[in-house]
């Protein structure tokens, strides 16, 4: 606890606002990082809940949020869900409900706990009342494979295009296949559009499986009994969710039958008194069988159980009709299809010239052709009398209840690149056409593309700073690399490459790894953006370039050695990234532990552990010794650096700062070839020459060096510590430490050690102290800084009982480490210790008023 101080001009510390990440993390929580955010409305539409799983107990529920800024924290509890199938897999399965939140409000939040904070994401409230427009997305029988609509929804939902999101039964197909896999990767994908819209549901025949078990877990809706039937109001509307299911399905009982029936008709009954029915005018009711279709396959079609009854028991279209239902939305059948007013297979016209203007029996709309494994539906060769329009092409339905007058529909067609046109109008009072422009899609989804959802995003810095690398993963080929990005709005588009990477395992593992530039960015400017294919588009991020020039202070979170097992560290990173606290990430070597594991599956794991702070921060990287497995191949195909050698070595400048990342591991893995030894050798004295020219060095006067194995460290363990190959070379070749004196390196960062140390400024083991009083005041060496307590399965490691002489400052617990360029005469330091809850034990000022070499002979 011997903290050094230093200010400039006025004597007084200069501050850092130091968040607290709340209670300590208990030690160890595998699989703990959130995904498949979803949310939804609770019992009012001012009530948002979020519902996500984790693989592992996290022993909290928790969400940040706020207007902006995550000002406010909601916690709410978790359930263990096993699956039924063979291999009984478990889920904790999380919800919190945020309650009261302002009408027509922008919030931002993250889920999770003390252990991993998801992404950032925003969702908009709905408007207070019922005067305003409602926007939905209606579809059903959307699968985790072949889910041709799903691109253009998540891109819809990004842009704020709709208010709700309507899912009429059938998912992934099946939720409960491959003992619940394909109903994780199918929640995965919709979390693009279902974490920022609420997504309303009801369950169709392909959830049944071990009594809807899967569906009722995973789903929080606002009604009784397990979300199978339910109802809301938004806007001037009266939404009602029913399941079909309970007359089918009677092995699981027959008592939902009657209690859905009755449930059914009292909520009907209320929302038609008159005080309701003036303020809600629309009644739209939702579930998975169609009461009327035309397909081919008469047994799914024209469900006569929910029409008429089981046994003429608890018959469903009375109740429409004498409710006055206005619109029943199906799915089930892979096609749409609209009717014309309908009741008991006869036909209510408004009218001849308008069939929808104040018509005499509900519109029936079949949207079923959201795109599945099991392709499309098929029309009889001749349409009933009561079909209006009908089409097998894969589509989405748009609706939007105008006002309390006119509600819009529309039929947007994926592989035809038009919304169809054949509009359905209806007006209560007034006898006049309501419609829109046609609205031109781009082309449509290839068939069949599963595992195309991109994940695992991450950005750097490119060949300059305000190019900005995007970079991410799909398990299979997607033929195109897009990023839609923009200030505010995404409006502009850079495509890419991909490469297939086959992992060095048993299993031979391969992925596509996706790369696209974004190229000559405005400077300081928060950008969206998101990365994906016409297969699928990722979640939205955002992303803050860096001010031009050099006067500006540079914020960077550094640290190295984390897995994704025992990341002690990484929710605290999560939760300042997601603040904004950082310009940069340094991370030092030492990734996943290891991300060959498995073959590759821990690499993928941490990957996706890492993206909620690496897709809104630059994440700059060094390797280290586990990254070492066959050549580096993970490592150099995960992370794109802007310098050569894949990644292995190169430099980038920020602010006042010239930043050099070096590959240490070159000296240890000879196996792979001496080349490169010789090669980064001249590279790094050609790249410090240059950056200490006078021209260079005066607008950038600091030189920081990053590397994974450290020159000097008071480990107990001989064998790691103090390396000697970097600071004198292979055979006393090619040594890195004279040339930090001779181009006047100031800082070198190292990790590999699992503890934090702070030296006095040091070179050839002797210490050349600034002062006495004042050590890092123009100090005749560099200062040395050992990172690599993040945390990892291996755990912290534990120094000499006695330090080194050259040794300022150690300490084993969990942590990383804040750095600030203040500007071109001060940096400032400081070690946040995880275990102790955020507290920051050692810190110091670095000041320079002249930087330059060293002029020390070795």
């Amino acid at each position: 606890m011997k903290l050094f101080v230093i200010s400039l001009l006025l004597g007084t510390g200069w501050c850092l606002d130091i968040p607290t990440a709340g209670a300590n993390i208990k030690y160890d929580c595998e699989y703990c990082q959130p995904e498949q955010i979803h949310i939804a409305f609770g019992n009012k539409a001012n009530d948002i809940v979020v519902t996500w799983s984790t693989f592992n107990d996290t022993h909290d529920s928790r969400v940040q949020y706020g207007e902006g800024y995550m000002d406010k924290e909601a916690t709410g509890f978790s359930k263990l869900f096993v699956d039924g199938g063979r291999r009984k897999r478990r889920q904790y399965i999380h919800t919190v409900t945020l309650k009261d939140l302002k009408f027509d409000t922008s919030y931002v939040y993250h889920v999770g706990s003390v252990y991993g904070w998801s992404e950032e994401f925003i969702f908009h409230t709905a408007p207070e009342g019922e005067d305003w427009p409602v926007r939905a997305a209606i579809y059903g029988d959307m699968g985790s494979g072949n889910a041709q609509s799903l691109s253009y929804l998540q891109d819809e939902a990004q842009r704020n295009k709709f208010d709700v999101i309507l899912h009429v039964g059938d998912f992934a197909y099946d939720m409960d296949s491959k003992n619940a896999l394909v109903g994780d990767e199918f929640m995965r994908q919709i979390q693009p559009l279902a974490a920022v819209v609420p997504y309303m549901t009801c369950p169709g025949n392909h959830e049944e499986k071990y009594n809807f078990s899967n569906y009722a877990a995973r789903f929080a809706m606002p009604g009784p009994d397990s979300s199978l039937f339910y109802s809301f109001d938004l806007g001037p509307v009266h939404f009602v969710s029913i399941s079909t299911e309970v007359y089918y399905y009677l092995n699981y009982g027959i008592k939902l039958i009657s209690a859905q029936y009755d449930w059914l008709k009292e909520d009907l009954e209320k929302a038609n008194l008159p005080e309701n029915r003036s303020r809600r005018p629309w009644i739209v009711l939702f579930g998975h069988r169609p009461m009327y279709c035309n397909d081919r396959l008469d047994v799914d079609c024209n469900m006569e159980l929910t029409r008429i009854g089981l046994h003429g028991l608890w018959p469903l279209e009375p109740l429409l009709k004498d409710y006055g239902v206005d619109l029943v939305i199906w799915a089930h059948d892979h096609l749409y299809e609209r009717s014309f007013p309908l009741y008991d297979n006869k036909v209510y016209n408004g009218s001849t010239e308008y069939p929808y203007v104040n018509p005499g029996a509900p519109v029936h709309i079949i949207t079923g052709s959201a795109g599945c494994k099991e392709g499309h539906s098929h029309f009889k060769d001749h349409p009933a009398p009561w079909s209006a329009f009908r089409s097998s092409d894969y589509g989405y339905t748009r609706f939007e209840a105008h006002n309390k007058t006119h509600v819009y529909m529309e039929q947007v067609n994926v592989e035809q690149n038009v919304a169809n046109m054949k509009l359905i109008i209806i007006s209560v009072l007034l006898g006049m056409c309501w419609a829109r422009k046609l609205h031109i899609r781009e082309a449509g989804p290839k068939y069949e593309c599963s595992h195309c959802q991109p994940e695992q995003i991450h950005i750097a810095f490119g060949e300059k700073v305000n190019d900005i690398v995007v970079t991410w993963s799909t398990f299979n080929d997607t033929e195109e690399s897009r990023v839609q990005y923009g200030v505010g709005i995404m409006d502009t588009e850079a495509t890419g490459s991909s490469k297939l990477f086959i992992d060095g395992g048993k299993l031979m593992r391969s992925q596509y790894i996706h790369t696209v530039t974004l190229k000559d960015l405005q400077f300081n400017t928060r950008y969206v953006y998101h990365a994906g294919s016409v297969y699928g588009w990722s979640e939205e991020f955002w992303f803050h370039t860096p001010p031009a020039g050099e006067d500006w202070p540079v914020r960077a979170a550094i640290y190295g050695d984390m897995g994704n097992k025992n990341a002690h560290s990484l929710s605290y990173l999560q939760d300042e990234a997601q603040r904004d606290h950082f310009d940069l990430v340094l991370h030092v070597g030492d990734f996943a532990y290891d991300m060959d594991t498995d073959n590759a599956l821990v690499g993928d794991e941490f990957m996706r552990q890492i993206q909620p702070l690496a897709a809104i921060v630059p994440y700059m990287t060094c390797p280290g010794n586990h990254e070492q497995a066959y050549n580096f191949s993970n490592y150099a195909a995960r992370f794109t650096m802007p310098g050569p050698d894949s990644s292995l070595f190169y430099s980038f400048d920020l602010g006042p700062v010239h930043f050099v990342s070096i590959s240490t591991e070159v000296y240890y893995f000879t196996r792979y070839g001496l080349k490169l030894i010789v090669n980064q050798y001249n590279w790094l004295k050609e790249d410090l020459a240059k950056a200490n020219l006078p021209e260079n060095r005066r607008r950038r006067p600091w030189l920081v060096v990053m590397g994974h194995r450290p020159m000097y460290c008071s480990d107990s363990n001989d064998i790691d510590c103090s390396c000697e190959y970097t600071r004198n070379g292979l055979l006393g070749v090619y040594g890195l430490e004279p040339l930090l004196m001779e181009f006047g390196v100031d800082l070198v960062i190292w990790a590999h050690e699992h503890s934090y140390e702070r030296t006095w400024p040091l070179f050839d083991n002797r210490v050349y102290n600034g002062s006495y009083d004042k050590p890092y005041v123009n100090p005749g060496a560099p200062v040395h800084i050992i990172t690599g307590s993040a945390g990892c399965q291996e755990a912290t490691d534990p120094f000499r009982p006695d330090p080194m002489s050259w040794s300022a400052f150690r300490n084993s617990d969990y942590g990383y480490t804040r750095f600030v360029a203040h500007n071109k005469t001060h940096i400032y330091m400081e070690q946040v210790d995880v275990d102790l809850k955020g507290k920051v034990i050692d810190s110091f000022w670095l000041v320079k008023n002249q930087h330059k070499s060293y002029n020390i002979k070795h």
